[in-house]
């Protein structure tokens, strides 16, 4: 129902009460940042403890040495006081407007000008009509007289007048009156009163109209009222955080996690940033980045969120471009696995399945296993309909799209190890050559580097970098795991044929590649290795507890039993170890670790339930079995977030604490808790 004009009187009180509602609004704010600060930090609300709120690390994540970062400030929450000035700003242009209405329009008829006199039935229906072709200045709200209808010399920017302060009744007949009166005027005077018409001029009857609107002033409060409920729009390619701040959450995601995940060739990056700004893939990446580098930086946490909402606006932008240059970009891809990489470690598991599902569609589509043929890219590209691209893919381009590709590999193992399916890159899907050696920007020739194939059939040396290590472990756990599961079930099939040239296999390649990587100077203090180490002894752990659970159901002899029992605690127990010299780790060290858990929590939840059928199997030390459990399972709730562990393990190891801790209650014994390669994280 329209506001009556009569009823405006409410503005009046709008400028005498601003004072009254500012401190109102002042102490609201002050209200609002006290309670901000009062938040405690992310780990001490996950673990609801008592937080004594300290910046930049709080009192107790500073005694156990973990990371420690705040949520980013909530949007400015508008107090009632600031509602009500907001109102009854608005009703007062509400006013005004239903003023401008009721006053003469102008239309084009038999003359140059004819006026028409509306009342404010006549504005209300006006309002359902097309807008006219012109706009014409605001009328003068004195009373019936021949110069009411001549504009201000000058134009205004400041509202109409309420109709209360000189109400005027108008009748057909008085309008009729004015309307020729008027006109005559115009026709003795020989001179058009309004000077020449802009016929490119449109009329605008929006509300919220731009600030230089002569009919309703835009409020500056209103600007803080819709800023506080909405973000930047879609179309935004740069964010309002400021552009200083992304230079230093770049250099520490590159501090961080660059040691175990190379990925990025820094000097392209952030040369393609600095050549095209307004680059909607490169800006996609630079957030994507800077979502991790806010993870590590407690001052810089209140970027966070806006880092990450902001990335995955933009690589939504980049699928929605019609030529498709833009999407099958290794920026775009980047983007994708980033966001992958956070979101299974910080989200909801079904997000990040959706994430590395579209990631691994544009890997498929920008070829990955033709990168070295010009010609099978090109091919390939065609079947997409995607456009050549713009140059010929150096050696360190190569080395780039490879590196992101296996960490998309990773992830996406680790995610089907933890729903129990095969992966999406599998067999000849993973035939690309492994990671080089050395920093991408300075590979300047082309790399020989060995496949998972050669290094399973060891037909050729291979030297691995760590990063392609780590890779091979995964490699292993999916080159035996489906065989070894698929002889379990069926007892047809040459279980133990398949066990013994596994355990050979793992044998060869501990001697040849990984045992040089762990011996050198510094491994105890280096985040990737420490993250071989684990995923190392959690593919011999999987292979030992499928051997025991071959036992369980065959009851082979004692001997062979003890032996494989003996060897899946001497697995269980090195990444014990592992995690024990991380936990030594200090600086960005201690936050590479931590912050890239997501590609080794599996071997720790392997090692937990390894640890959970031990209790049951060996008496002889109980208590320090079960502290050993409790810091297992304290390290992967620091690695990956409750929500992304597997559902219902912390209740189970709880459980089961309580069970062993009980002598006069009866114990189960539950080994198929341990013996699935499948089991996640």
């Amino acid at each position: 129902m329209p506001l009556d004009p009569a009823n405006t009187t409410v503005a009046q009180g709008y400028s005498s009460g601003n004072a009254m509602n500012d401190r109102d609004g002042g102490h609201a704010d002050a209200s609002a940042n006290a309670n901000l600060k009062r938040l405690a930090c992310n780990p001490c609300r996950e673990r609801k403890v008592r937080c004594d709120r300290r910046q930049p690390k709080c009192g107790r994540c500073a005694k156990i040495d973990g990371s420690c970062h705040y949520s980013s400030p909530s949007k400015h929450a508008l107090s009632k006081s600031e509602l009500s000035r907001i109102l009854i700003a608005l009703h007062g242009r509400l006013g005004g407007y239903y003023l401008q209405r009721s006053v003469p329009l102008y239309r084009c008829e038999d003359g140059p000008f004819c006026c028409v006199v509306r009342t404010s039935e006549h504005a209300e229906a006006q309002l359902a009509m097309s807008t006219p072709p012109v706009t014409m200045p605001p009328f003068n709200t004195g009373t019936w007289s021949d110069t009411a209808f001549l504009p201000p010399a000058v134009p205004t920017t400041q509202p109409a007048a309420p109709l209360h302060q000189n109400p005027v009744q108008l009748t057909p007949g008085a309008s009729q009156r004015g309307s020729i009166d008027w006109t005559n005027r115009m026709n003795e005077g020989g001179v058009a009163a309004f000077g020449p018409l802009d016929t490119n001029a449109r009329a605008d009857f929006s509300l919220l109209g731009s600030a230089t609107t002569t009919a309703v002033g835009f409020d500056p409060l209103l600007d803080e009222f819709s800023g506080s409920l909405y973000s930047d729009s879609d179309g935004d390619i740069t964010s309002k955080l400021s552009a200083t701040l992304f230079p230093k959450l770049h250099a520490v995601y590159f501090e961080v996690f660059h040691p175990v995940i190379p990925i990025i060739n820094r000097v392209r990056f952030q040369e393609e940033l600095d050549a095209d700004p307004q680059s909607i893939q490169a800006q996609a990446l630079s957030h994507a980045v800077a979502t991790l580098g806010a993870l590590v930086s407690p001052e810089d946490g209140y970027a966070f969120d806006a880092c990450y909402h902001h990335a995955r606006n933009l690589v939504e932008s980049c699928e929605r471009q019609d030529n498709g240059l833009v999407l099958a970009d290794i920026n775009t891809l980047q983007a994708y696995v980033l966001l992958g990489f956070y979101e299974l470690r910080k989200t909801n598991f079904a997000r990040a399945w959706m994430t590395l599902g579209r990631a691994t569609r544009l890997a498929r589509m920008m070829c990955p296993d033709g990168l070295d043929d010009p010609l099978a890219d090109a091919s390939h590209r065609k079947l997409f309909s995607l456009p050549p691209t713009e140059r010929p893919l150096g050696p360190a381009d190569v080395e780039e799209r490879r590196r992101t590709f296996w960490l998309l590999y990773l992830l996406d193992a680790s995610a089907a190890v933890r729903i129990s399916i095969p992966p999406t890159f599998d067999g000849p899907q993973a035939s690309n050559p492994l990671p080089c050696h050395g920093e991408l920007q300075d590979i300047t020739i082309r790399t020989d580097a060995p496949t998972l194939d050669d290094v399973f059939n060891h037909s050729r040396g291979a030297s691995l970098s760590p990063y392609a290590a780590l890779i091979t472990t995964m490699g292993l756990c999916r080159h035996f795991g489906a065989p070894l599961q698929q002889a379990l079930q069926d007892q047809t099939l040459p279980f133990w044929d398949r066990y013994y040239a596994t355990d050979r296999l793992l044998a060869r390649c501990q001697k040849d590649i990984f045992d040089p990587l762990l011996a050198v100077q510094g491994a105890c203090t280096n985040p990737a290795l420490i993250a071989l180490r684990i995923n190392l002894a959690a593919v011999e752990l999987s292979l030992h507890q499928t051997a025991v659970a071959k036992l369980g159901k065959e009851g082979m002899s004692a001997a062979l039993t003890a032996e494989t029992n003996a060897r899946c605690q001497r697995a269980a127990n090195d990444i014990v170890n592992a995690v024990k010299d991380a936990q030594q780790l200090v600086g960005r060290a201690h936050d590479s670790f931590l912050q890239t858990g997501v590609l080794f929590a599996c071997g720790i939840t392997k090692a937990i339930q390894a640890y959970l059928w031990i209790l049951d199997t060996d008496r002889s030390d109980t208590q320090s079995h079960i502290k050993t459990v409790r810091l297992l399972c304290n390290v992967l709730t620091e690695l990956v977030d409750p929500p992304c562990i597997q559902s219902g393990l912390l209740d189970h190891v709880e459980a089961k604490i309580r069970d062993t801790e009980r002598p006069a209650k009866r114990r189960y014994t539950d080994i198929s808790s341990g013996s699935s390669l499948h089991g996640g994280y």
